[in-house]
């Protein structure tokens, strides 16, 4: 968690899974969510939020099936949350993701807790 560390979030993190809790929050990573997240299909917590990660978020994030936690606000992530994380909100599998939305220049998101 909070360590001040910086770089990018390597996509080798997809090789960890066995792997049921990540939390780099409130550091400072600069690059895109890596689609490799997606293979750690035992975590039930992610948290990522207060770093400075960019672009879009991957819709492989929604073969989090454990995962009971996301949290990605703080960031500089943009478009559309995808469906299939949704979907894990939809039917109580997952809490409502916590993400940058309530300006409308950030993440479109209907099955987000709100952040501005």
């Amino acid at each position: 968690s909070t360590s001040e560390i910086s770089g990018t979030l390597p996509t080798e993190l997809g090789k960890l899974t066995e792997l049921e809790h990540l939390s780099l929050h409130s550091n400072k990573f600069i690059s895109r969510i890596p689609t490799e997240l997606g293979l750690l299909t035992k975590l039930t917590t992610l948290r990522i939020h207060l770093n400075g990660l960019d672009g879009t978020i991957p819709s492989t994030l929604g073969n989090l099936v454990q995962a009971q936690d996301i949290s990605l606000n703080g960031n500089m992530l943009v478009g559309t949350m995808p469906y299939d994380i949704c979907k894990l909100v939809d039917f109580g599998m997952l809490n409502p993701v916590r993400a940058d939305c309530l300006t409308g220049d950030e993440v479109i998101c209907n099955c987000c807790f709100c952040f501005a």
